[in-house]
């Protein structure tokens, strides 16, 4: 049967962008990619503030959200493994526009929540500066130089081809691996001579359940987000069919005892009354410290920490700045968004644009009254467009399986047939819309109005800009160039 991915791959101008990029990526590195990518010590501060109960809400959050997030990653990669990944799948099953506002929708929020991980990383070197110079945690200028600094270095090395970058991402994740080993082990050692601060076992059920944990469970939802990140740059994968399950199992292992390990040992070594968002890990490891009577663990975590935070950061500019690249190519960007630079191969163009974007959006947020209000902000405004192409991705799965695209002998599929992919579905979708409802509920200690104002407004001045540019560029003539381009037998694509 010829479908429209068919025609898609035989379309010169995507085969041309596909076939020049070089597969550098093996399994260890997609592995360690998913990783450092939805591994982040931010989100262990947000979940310790819950208590003891957020070790339940993890469970929870890898059962209704990244189990069904990995079987339908898995089976989409196992449709089209080319570059785009969550672009080409939404364009397959429900054709340009959706395909558009989840692939618009996916690049917004990688470039705020970038700004949520230069701030992060920016609150723990400040920690550490604050050691000799008090006062710099709310400086504007050393949090600019910080954020900036690091923004531009690891841009500067993607444009100098995925083969060096991918070693910040691989680096990070090692790195990430030390901290947490060292937040575990010293949490219990801490916990062998003084005890725990937290109670574990009180309330331990009934406290998952309170309202008030109802927003910071959506950022732990959040937290789990990435799977689809490989599929962007399939082109880039070496055997993408067989790496991509495979890093997808043995990540998730790793991401899961993360979550729950480094959420457990904050608690043992803080009250969740004492954590912040941005400096409780760093806070955490200084606590400890001082009661295992080794005052350097502080600083000297801190370092690592920022450096695995800039992991972090290289892996969402690495796979992220693939989307724009696609959709650059497909007309519906700037077609200057989808060029290769001649020498390293990379898409320039497209990571000089998201490191300009992201730089105004951190310089806006460092601009608020202090960098924990307006890290809030941008994590609620994360949780909202992400989780709009998410959901596209979750409802994919059983079109496509209906319409028959990309099926093949060795189609790696969700087990249990249609049950089994209806379950992932209804799963997916309500987890997803679910956090975006959470993340709407506006925080105990703000005015309502300016938190909606904030990120009610923010995410609908994103998404209209983004359609605006989409209706427009249709107008142009590239655009009825493209739409003219028909499959064998003269029918138009979707």
């Amino acid at each position: 049967m010829t479908t429209y991915l068919d025609a898609m791959q035989r379309d010169p101008r995507l085969e041309a962008a596909t076939t020049a990029l070089p597969r550098v990526l093996g399994l260890r590195d997609v592995a360690l990619l998913y990783t450092i990518a939805i591994v982040s010590p931010q989100w262990l501060s947000t979940a310790a503030q819950i208590g003891p109960s957020s070790l339940i809400l993890w469970l929870l959050a890898l059962a209704v959200f990244f189990v069904p997030s990995g079987l339908a990653v898995m089976e989409l990669a196992s449709r089209y493994d080319g570059e785009g990944g969550l672009y080409v799948w939404t364009k397959q099953a429900f054709g340009d526009v959706h395909a558009f506002v989840a692939g618009w929708s996916y690049v917004v929020s990688n470039l705020v929540f970038l700004s949520t991980v230069l701030l992060f990383m920016s609150g723990a070197a400040s920690y550490v500066a604050a050691q000799a110079w008090p006062g710099l945690k709310d400086s504007y200028a050393f949090n600019a130089i910080v954020t900036l600094t690091a923004l531009w270095l690891v841009v500067g090395v993607n444009i100098l081809g995925l083969e060096r970058a991918k070693w910040l991402a691989n680096a990070g994740a090692v790195v990430m691996g030390i901290v947490l080993f060292i937040l575990v082990a010293a949490a219990l050692l801490c916990a062998s001579r003084h005890g725990s601060a937290t109670a574990f076992g009180d309330g331990l059920l009934s406290d998952a359940f309170d309202p008030v944990a109802a927003k910071p469970f959506a950022t732990m939802m959040l937290a789990l987000v990435g799977l689809e990140l490989a599929p962007l740059m399939g082109s880039e994968i070496r055997e993408p069919r067989r790496a991509i399950p495979q890093a997808i199992v043995a990540a998730g292992a790793l991401i899961a005892a993360f979550y729950l390990l480094g959420t457990a040992a904050l608690l043992v070594a803080l009250p969740r009354e004492r954590i912040e968002a941005i400096t409780g890990i760093p806070e955490g490891f200084a606590v400890i410290a001082e009661r295992i009577g080794f005052p350097a663990l502080g600083p000297s975590a801190a370092v690592l920490m920022t450096i695995a935070t800039a992991g972090v950061l290289a892996a969402w500019i690495t796979g992220g700045v693939r989307l724009p690249y696609v959709v650059g190519i497909d007309r519906h960007l700037p077609t200057i968004l989808g060029r290769l630079h001649p020498r390293w191969h990379s898409p320039y163009v497209a990571l000089i644009v998201m490191g300009a974007i992201t730089t105004l959006l951190v310089l806006a947020a460092l601009a608020g009254p202090t960098i924990g209000d307006a890290y809030q902000v941008l994590v609620d405004m994360t949780v909202v467009m992400t989780f709009i192409p998410i959901a596209y991705m979750f409802t994919a799965v059983p079109v496509l399986r209906a319409k028959g695209i990309g099926d093949r002998p060795a189609l790696l599929r969700i087990p249990g047939g249609r049950t089994g992919v209806a379950l992932v579905t209804l799963l997916g979708v309500s987890s997803t819309l679910l956090s975006i409802g959470f993340a709407l509920i506006p925080p105990a200690d703000g005015p309502m109005p300016a938190f909606y104002t904030k990120v009610l407004g923010g995410c609908a001045l994103f998404l209209g800009t983004g359609l605006a540019v989409y209706f427009v560029g249709r107008q142009s003539p590239a655009a009825r160039q493209a739409a003219s381009f028909c499959i064998p037998g003269g029918q138009r694509p979707n």
